[in-house]
This record gives structure tokens, sequence and C-alpha cells, in this order.
């Protein structure tokens, strides 16, 4: 449980969370105020909340090479709502690639 935590680079963040988990184990991104709310607190206060939510694009972004795998969100592309933000990740066994991977042997 992470609470009130400034994350500095989520990316690094969801990695060493991932690590932590089995397979099948999940990370849970929420805020009961949501996205707008979020936003405020972040547009006076960028020292303690450098990040806005992640709506699904940046989720996709941030998930790249991971082995996580959005399995629910909610809230997450309406800025301006006030309602529950809600993402559900998932430990999965492998991370894709994001470019073809060549290999010769001899």
């Amino acid at each position: 449980s992470c609470s009130n935590a400034a994350v500095f680079d989520q990316r690094a963040a969801l990695g060493a969370a991932a690590a932590l988990l089995q397979e099948g184990g999940r990370i849970v991104i929420s805020h009961p105020l949501g996205r707008a709310f979020h936003e405020r607190l972040r547009t006076d206060e960028a020292s303690i909340v450098p990040h806005a939510l992640p709506d699904a694009a940046t989720l996709n972004r941030l998930l790249t090479t991971l082995p996580l795998e959005l399995i629910h969100s909610e809230g997450t592309e309406d800025p301006r709502g006030n309602a529950l933000y809600l993402t559900v990740l998932r430990k999965v066994p492998v991370a894709l690639l994001t470019a073809p991977f060549f290999a010769r042997g001899e």
C-alpha cells in the first residue's frame, strides 16, 4: 500500500512493484476523488504531485515492456471527472518487446 507518496518515475515504480509480485498479482492505482481533484492538487503542489493520474494512452506507454497488463479501468478518460479513478494491473509471465528481436547462432 502506498498512500500520499510522491512517485517521480512512474515507469520505474511500476517495474519495481511488478518485480515484487507473483504471476497474477495485482497493482491498483486509485483516487477516490477522481482525476479533477488530483489535477487541482498537482497544479497547487507540483513538487509533491509531479504527474497526472494516467489515462489509457499513458498507461499503455508506461506498460510497454513491463510484465503487466491492464485488466480494469474507470474514470481514466475524463480529466474533469470527480468520480472514482481506478486502474487495476495484473502481472503476466512475460513482457512484450517493442521491436523484433533477431538472434543468430553458430
